[in-house]
């Protein structure tokens, strides 16, 4: 007769990175219109839920879609690594999903800003840096239906943008 053991409950494991990339690169786009801002991230589904894993320090699987777990987990994370402020006020931005495509995933943020007119802004993206210190990520702002292009990379992963600049 054969025993199978359980795997243990309260000890999850985080498996090691499965097969590393020979470069980390993102995209980002920012679009800001008059009264609302939307900020699209994309990056490798597996180096996410490798990081997610290791600082979650459970296994993480993003193919369930949006379970209300991996909800949790991508919007505690997001929170703390995608800032963006206008005129130096921050700005709180609300995750509302994600979309699997082919190995990346793209992860949604939004925010209403209502009618004040903004005219500096600053954008701060770490997601995945702390894991992959190479990680790069390509933004583009469309600000009112102007659009700009820029590398974000080591060591300030920070953007600042005015209407003047477009």
């Amino acid at each position: 007769m054969f025993s199978f053991a359980k795997p243990p409950v309260d000890h999850p494991t985080v498996l090691p990175h499965p097969m590393p990339h020979p470069f980390h690169l993102g995209l980002v786009e920012v679009h800001i219109d008059r009264t609302h801002l939307e900020i699209a991230i994309r990056v490798f589904t597996d180096d996410l839920e490798w990081a997610l894993g290791r600082q979650f320090k459970k296994n993480v699987d993003l193919t369930l879609g949006d379970s209300a777990t991996n909800f949790w987990l991508l919007s505690s994370t997001l929170r703390k690594e995608i800032q963006i402020s206008a005129d130096s006020r921050s700005i709180e931005l609300k995750y509302v999903g994600c979309e699997r495509e082919d190995d990346s995933i793209w992860l949604y943020m939004e925010h209403e800003l209502g009618t004040a007119d903004t005219s500096e802004w600053t954008f701060v993206n770490t997601l995945l840096t702390q894991d992959f210190p190479e990680q790069r990520y390509v933004v583009s702002v469309n600000h009112k239906g102007r659009k700009k292009t820029q590398l974000l990379m080591a060591p300030d992963f920070r953007i600042q943008w005015s209407g003047a600049d477009f």
